[in-house]
């Protein structure tokens, strides 16, 4: 990833110290994983984690209800705190390197700065989870960086001139967006139209055929405890004449890929008719 620093640009050693931390984390570069990577992942798990498909429906972030917006930015800090080994400690959220540090959260990048985090580092997170797109910065919250105007509990925003001092860690990066938000609207129409857990899944899997789909819309769409069960074949051929393969098998990611349909991720399915199972390698078939 491209160090987006500029030298020279402040003469703020913790700052400097706390943004280097994070460009060269060790358990990142351990795991060969992306900071944006490590990021775009806490910012998608946070949020579905409050949008919470599984026993509300939903599957995007404009039907949460305005108290649950706010309570995103706590989930982040939780999520995004736990996938960089960091501890809850100091004034702040967090201690890095010894320095205290705040984490904040805007969909729209009017962070709202608490008294104590005036003249503190403040990792700055923001995302358009419609657009598919986040950032993450890092910043000192100088008074002088912060506007005039208050809130009632005294938060203050940070100014345009203050948001020209953010080093930023991800710009513009790249956010999973929700499946379900990517169908087609009449497909998706089709399928939330379904009056029960059972028919909803069977019919998102026809509009979907040989797509890979991740894992968590299959919950989202059946809301019951055992929701993976909807997608099990049985003896009442429930998926009407479908074989769902899952990724979590080598045997199902190679019949996948010989049948077009991958690659296909671990936590990935896809639906393919049965009849286009005749295609396979007979023992390959015979061990789906």
């Amino acid at each position: 990833m491209e160090q987006l620093w500029q030298e020279g640009a402040d003469a703020d050693a913790p700052l400097v110290e706390v943004y280097e931390w994070l460009l060269g984390h060790p358990g990142r570069l351990k795991a060969n994983l992306d900071l944006e990577a490590i990021f775009a992942r806490a910012v998608r798990k946070a949020i579905d984690e409050v949008i919470d498909g599984a026993r509300t429906g939903r599957y995007q972030y404009e039907a949460l209800e305005r108290q649950e917006k706010a309570y995103i930015g706590t989930r982040i800090e939780i999520v995004v705190r736990t996938e960089l080994g960091l501890e809850r400690g100091g004034k702040l959220d967090t201690l890095i390197l010894g320095h205290p540090v705040d984490f904040k959260w805007s969909a729209r990048g009017s962070w709202m700065i608490p008294r104590e985090a005036v003249g503190e580092l403040c990792l700055l997170l923001c995302g358009d989870e419609a657009g598919g797109t986040f950032s993450v910065g890092l910043v000192r919250c100088t008074a002088d960086r912060l506007n005039r105007g208050k809130n009632q509990d005294a938060k203050r925003t940070l100014s345009k001139a203050g948001k020209e001092h953010i080093r930023w860690l991800v710009r513009d990066g790249v956010l999973p967006v929700s499946f379900l938000a990517t169908l087609d609207p009449a497909a998706r129409e089709a399928v939330l139209a379904q009056p029960a857990g059972q028919a909803r899944v069977r019919e998102f899997f026809l509009q979907v055929q040989g797509r890979p789909v991740p894992r968590e819309v299959i919950p989202t769409l059946a809301v019951q405890v055992d929701p993976m069960r909807r997608i099990r074949r049985d003896k009442s051929d429930r998926l009407a004449g479908m074989k769902i393969l899952s990724g979590h098998y080598s045997v199902s990611r190679e019949a996948a890929a010989l049948l077009g349909h991958g690659p296909l991720g671990r936590r990935d399915y896809v639906s393919v008719p049965l009849e286009e199972l005749e295609k396979l390698p007979p023992d390959l078939r015979n061990r789906l």
